[in-house]
């Protein structure tokens, strides 16, 4: 029998009942601590100290808001690079330049190399090919993999899983998987594949990407920036989250020390049963990042404690009967410089996105090695 799950940072139940209360609740990481505490049935004092002692112990993260940007014009793309050896180092000082690549980390497994993150004009679908097929001319790269997430969600760890008195374990999701492959159990987990292109002006970016940058800040906050009253503020956001390009406020939070975390990443490609493979990967207690390439591919980036790995390659390896293809990256710690700079490429005079796809090219060939 594999071992339970454990916890390396101290729980109360009050501190469960607030986790709990974040992860599940509809406003998300947006609750006001009154609220918070009207639920919970303790005072605001309580919630608010509560909160702070979490984030003092390094497991409550500041929140985060989970945006859809496809909707407005602006797609995202994971790239999987093979670094050259030789320039493996410079290459993250040329990943760090571009402006686009917001977030990368050292990989190891079919690429070696890093795992990249980025994003892009729809107008303007060449530009991450383009950037890499000239790092590739240029010797900093021998070989890439472009995956655009057309979708993408993402789910927090499930707290009972963690719990001393939880009944968890690894077999757990074995056996998960096996019932779900054979009832035939699915979702799609809501993902959207062809999106309705959405109407909106310079403000309503503005606020988009003063929530990307600062999750927690008030609508009163937003308006003294943006020079618009709490009411403008309140019906514009209200209309955002809405039509879908603010897609929901998600807490972040870790049961386990970073430093012994580790993100894996599964791509795999099943034309009889992806949904059902994304429904089992579903079933796993710990922090989920989940992408759509295609009706048939998705991407699923795990974080586990490294100490879970073997366990967790088992249930892989129950899952690859049932794919087409899949391969497995391993991602160290990275780098994100946040995406909230890119809005302003949106040109307001074209009403269009306009990323200086020249410049960046420029900067690459700078600063390849001579």
């Amino acid at each position: 029998m594999v071992s339970p799950l454990k916890m390396t940072v101290a729980l109360d139940k009050t501190d469960v009942d607030i986790l709990n209360v974040l992860s599940e609740n509809d406003k998300g990481a947006k609750i006001s601590t009154k609220d918070l505490a009207e639920i919970l049935k303790i005072s605001d004092r309580t919630v608010r100290y509560r909160l702070n002692r979490l984030k003092e112990k390094g497991l409550l993260k500041k929140s985060m808001v989970r945006t859809y940007e496809r909707k407005i014009g602006v797609a995202d793309m994971i790239i999987a690079v093979e670094s050259n050896p030789k320039n493996h180092a410079l290459l993250a000082n040329v990943i760090d330049a571009l402006p686009p690549l917001y977030y990368y980390g050292p990989t190891y497994g079919k690429y070696n190399g890093y795992w990249i993150f980025a994003q892009y004009p729809l107008a303007t679908p060449q530009l991450c090919k383009r950037l890499f097929d000239e790092m590739k001319d240029l010797h900093l790269i021998e070989d890439y993999h472009l995956m655009e997430a057309i979708d993408y969600t993402t789910k927090v760890a499930k707290i009972s899983a963690f719990l001393p008195d939880s009944n968890w374990e690894w077999s757990t999701w074995y056996s998960d998987i096996d019932r779900t492959m054979r009832t035939g159990k699915e979702t799609d987990m809501g993902f959207q594949e062809f999106p309705n292109q959405e109407n909106f002006d310079y403000k309503d970016l503005q606020i988009v990407k003063k929530l990307v940058d600062d999750a927690e800040i008030t609508l009163k906050d937003l308006g003294d920036v943006l020079d618009l009253s709490q009411p403008q503020v309140h019906k514009r956001v209200k209309r955002l989250e809405e039509i879908g390009v603010i897609a929901g406020y998600k807490p972040y939070f870790t049961l386990f020390e970073d430093k012994d975390g580790i993100s894996i990443t599964c791509v795999y490609k099943s034309r009889k049963h992806a949904k059902k493979i994304l429904y089992a990967f579903g079933e796993l207690p710990f922090s989920l990042n989940l992408s759509m390439q295609g009706t048939n591919q998705y991407t699923v980036i795990v974080y586990l404690p490294t100490s879970e790995i073997t366990s967790y390659l088992q249930g892989l390896n129950m899952i690859r009967e049932h794919v087409d293809s899949l391969f497995v990256q391993f991602t160290l710690h990275g780098k994100s410089k946040g995406y909230a700079h890119l809005f302003d490429t949106f040109n307001m005079e074209t009403n269009s996105w306009d990323m200086p796809v020249q410049e960046y090219l420029d900067t690459i060939k700078k600063m390849a090695p001579k």
